[in-house]
């Protein structure tokens, strides 16, 4: 029984960010409604900015994560257009070239089917192999269908970068969010700690300053893991 109440509810895995800012939040709005002579000025000194702090990497997460959507919806469109574009020269190289020749065979060892299932670590590859044998074995219609390849490729390269990149800023957000998060959680358990001594005689009390569908919430899962 005393080991259930040596666990911080606050550390609750299970709880979203948005649920528990808003714990966090009401937690903070409710100790100053109740900061008469300043009773509870130290607690929501070392509350509020942990919690302002919390509250920005979760918006900055959003963003993060809503430029990240973007240009992977970006890069995908790209990585579509340059496997259409080869698919559809195919037939225009074919009419040159017959597909058991060596020229074809060059520009397309294994049929349009390998750009087509190329995924974004291969598509580059597979499509700096084309341009360089359309460009020494079609002719001068091979080298403009190489220009045009290459500006496709150019702007997947650029996409992909800026995907790659975005990705990376996601992973950085949500470590810095969840690392502002446990702090706050900790905070939370000092002032929870903090109130049942200034209540002691009247435990019950110190509900009011929390949200206690939460604390059930993370009580239950305990219970449920054996704690």
């Amino acid at each position: 029984m005393i080991q259930r109440h040596l666990q911080n509810p606050f550390l609750n895995s299970a709880a979203s960010d948005v649920l528990f800012g808003r714990l966090a939040g009401t937690h903070l709005e409710r100790l100053k409604a109740a900061n008469a002579n300043d009773r509870y000025l130290s607690l929501i000194a070392a509350t509020q900015p942990l919690y302002s702090a919390f509250m920005h990497s979760i918006a900055a997460g959003i963003g993060t994560s809503a430029d990240r959507r973007s240009k992977t919806v970006s890069t995908d469109e790209a990585a579509r257009a340059i496997k259409g574009y080869i698919s559809r020269k195919e037939g225009v190289l074919a009419d040159r070239f017959p597909r058991k020749s060596a020229e074809y065979q060059a520009m397309y060892p294994q049929g349009v089917s390998q750009y087509g299932t190329a995924n974004k670590a291969s598509l580059p590859v597979l499509t700096e192999r084309f341009i360089q044998s359309v460009r020494e074995h079609g002719g001068e219609a091979g080298r403009q269908i190489a220009e045009e390849a290459q500006a496709l490729l150019d702007t997947y390269q650029t996409l992909r970068n800026g995907q790659l990149q975005a990705i990376g800023s996601a992973k950085g957000s949500s470590t810095d969010s969840g690392e502002k998060r446990r702090v706050l959680a900790v905070q939370l358990y000092k002032n929870l700690l903090t109130l049942l001594l200034l209540h002691a005689e009247n435990p019950a009390a110190v509900e009011k300053y929390f949200d206690v569908s939460f604390l059930r919430k993370a009580r239950k899962e305990e219970v449920g893991q054996g704690v």
